[in-house]
């Protein structure tokens, strides 16, 4: 009989807790589950400084690399979060030297095309291409193509790391 009290005693119990159980998954209480998608200009925005440039000629395919030539190892761009940004050292001005950037698009494209970033000084407006987006490594990687008569002739690609970024030893 005592076996018999007792297991109704459990199940008492257990009908008691159930409901209260219950309530408690129906809170409406902001656990930090959902976060906003991260935005390419979130990503990109930083000081990048040069690892490599490499020139392509689009006729031909042929590369060359320009890192340790006419001052390219001195390339810095500072893409502030504050929209705006600067460009430093002593390589050839391929591209814009100060002004507005912003990206074409605010996340990263979901057909896999191309990212642009756009750089304005003021009086013109500047396109370069996203190749690599950062990430868990902060490597950022920018296209500048130039054109002859609507064709493009010759690309030049900035392969980058964030200068801020621990360096490993």
């Amino acid at each position: 009989m005592h076996s018999i009290n007792s297991a109704f005693k459990a199940m008492a119990l257990s009908l008691m807790i159930l409901p209260a159980t219950m309530l408690t998954g129906c809170s409406d209480v902001d656990d930090g589950s959902y976060v906003d998608p991260i935005k390419l200009s979130e990503k990109v925005n930083g000081n990048w400084r040069v690892n490599s440039v490499i020139q392509t000629d689009v006729a031909n395919g042929k590369e060359l690399n320009l890192t340790e030539k006419l001052g390219f190892s001195t390339f810095n761009i500072q893409l502030g979060e504050n929209g705006y940004f600067t460009v430093d050292g002593s390589a050839p001005k391929l591209i814009q030297l100060n002004g507005s950037w912003k990206t074409d698009y605010d996340y990263v494209k979901s057909d896999n095309s191309a990212s642009l970033l756009l750089l304005n000084d003021g009086t013109s407006e500047q396109t370069l291409t996203i190749t690599k987006t950062p990430g868990a490594t902060r490597e950022l990687e920018l296209r500048v193509t130039h054109f002859n008569s609507g064709e493009p002739y010759v690309t030049y690609t900035y392969s980058l790391t964030d200068a801020n970024a621990p360096t490993e030893e």
